[in-house]
């Protein structure tokens, strides 16, 4: 099974200190390139952003269809629509 994730399972379960549970139910999940770039926004680390570093189960992706993020953005901010465009 592929798994992808946004953001906010990733600093949710962080800031609770359950960051793990995603590897014990999943084994790997994907996350886009923009998930990573908002989980370090403004030069911050948010919850999530060092599991997410230290975590060799987090595999990051380039968005391979730009054609279906451009289709979803308009419903879905740009994060997710990058979600999306991860695989066909």
């Amino acid at each position: 099974m592929i798994v992808v994730s946004n953001t906010s399972p990733l600093t949710n379960l962080a800031a609770i200190g359950q960051f793990d549970l995603l590897k014990k139910l999943y084994g790997s999940i994907y996350i886009a390139e923009g998930v990573w770039t908002e989980l370090n926004a403004k030069n911050q680390s948010w919850p999530g952003s060092d599991e997410v570093k230290r975590a060799s189960w987090v595999k990051r992706k380039k968005v391979k269809h730009q054609i279906v993020v451009a289709a979803f953005r308009e419903d879905l901010d740009r994060n997710c629509s990058g979600i999306a465009g991860l695989y066909q």
